[in-house]
């Protein structure tokens, strides 16, 4: 921050430290889904639980909403 001048308070009224601005989406469509209830609308990186599964050998199909 102090090599390009940016201070703390700066970064504050930017509003980044805002959690809600990225983790809520609301018109989000849910598109994967598995038994225990996780969920994925494919924005953004695959979650953890579908990354699990493609790694043992499902595929991202087998998760897909119809």
């Amino acid at each position: 921050m102090a090599r390009n001048g940016i201070t703390f308070a700066q970064l504050l009224e930017t509003g980044c430290f805002e959690a809600h601005r990225f983790s809520q989406r609301t018109n989000a469509k849910v598109k994967y889904k598995d038994a225990a209830g996780h969920t994925w609308d494919g924005m953004g990186e695959m979650p953890e639980w579908l990354q699990r599964a493609t790694h043992k050998g499902q595929t991202v199909d087998h998760f897909k909403v119809d």
